[in-house]
């Protein structure tokens, strides 16, 4: 126990949740963690993102896959990677480029920074561009092949990396090059696309906007319904019904409380 307003948890579930998500919590009230909102997840609902600030996980099957299927998506972004560097396409340290907007309190990693010089004879050659490598299915890869665009589910992303690069970092970036691999047999299509002004506007507005859900201590609600696609892989399918405000949290939690570190 760090000090009167915490709440005390035996040495046992410390070591039996050792592995678990991290929950804040101050006597009846919710400590409250400093907003994020990561890159990756921006197109998703917004009181997914609300949720994601509370680690409130608890549909384990989902988590498992989801966990199982980035591990594979890690392994092969670190093959492609690992190629760009030993080809001299990127060098080492604009891997994983870190970004951050403070303003928006919006954070992510970029898969990787270089000059178009190095990388496509499709534009200025003096111009830096942000590289993006996604894996997908085979059936995914068809698709890609088929339109020669990205998959729309990754363009908001995309989008709101170019648009902080463009205003915190490298004045003027307006591409990406997409790299997508196969799963199934590794082939690889490249895709340059350049960044939307009116997708990025929305997406900015919608980081506004749930920042304000939270500083307000409120839950928006869920953006899907049961049968769509954002709510079948979504890790509180099995909570979202339940919680709708704030004091809904403190509640599930105080009934699941032993499934959580409760730390301060």
């Amino acid at each position: 126990m760090r000090d009167g307003n915490s709440l005390e948890i035996t040495d046992f579930y410390n070591e039996y949740d050792k592995n678990k998500r991290i929950l804040f919590l101050e006597k009846e009230k919710y400590y409250k963690p400093k907003f994020y909102n990561r890159c990756s997840k921006i197109s998703r609902c917004e009181k997914e993102i609300i949720l994601n600030n509370f680690n409130l996980y608890k549909n384990d099957n989902i988590v498992m896959e989801y966990i199982e299927c980035a591990k594979v998506g890690t392994y092969m972004h670190e093959l492609v990677q690992s190629d760009l560097v030993n080809c001299g396409i990127v060098e080492q340290n604009m891997l994983e480029f870190k970004i951050e907007d403070s303003e928006l309190s919006i954070n992510g990693h970029c898969d990787f920074i270089t000059t178009s010089e190095k990388l496509t004879k499709l534009i200025d050659p003096n111009l830096n561009i942000l590289g993006e490598i996604k894996t997908v299915t085979d059936e995914k890869f068809k698709k890609v092949i088929s339109t020669n665009k990205p998959l729309p589910y990754h363009l908001p992303q995309t989008n709101i990396y170019l648009d902080i690069l463009d205003r915190l970092y490298f004045p003027d970036i307006e591409y990406t090059f997409f790299i997508y691999k196969n799963r199934s047999n590794m082939r690889e299509h490249y895709i340059l696309y350049k960044k939307n002004k009116k997708t990025i506007s929305k997406l900015k507005q919608k980081s506004v906007d749930i920042k304000s859900y939270f500083e307000n201590k409120k839950i928006p609600l869920k953006k899907y319904n049961e049968y769509d696609f954002g709510c079948n892989f979504c890790r509180y399918t099995n909570i979202c019904c339940k919680i709708n405000s704030f004091s809904d949290i403190i509640e599930f939690v105080k009934k699941w409380w032993f499934n959580f570190i409760i730390v301060l």
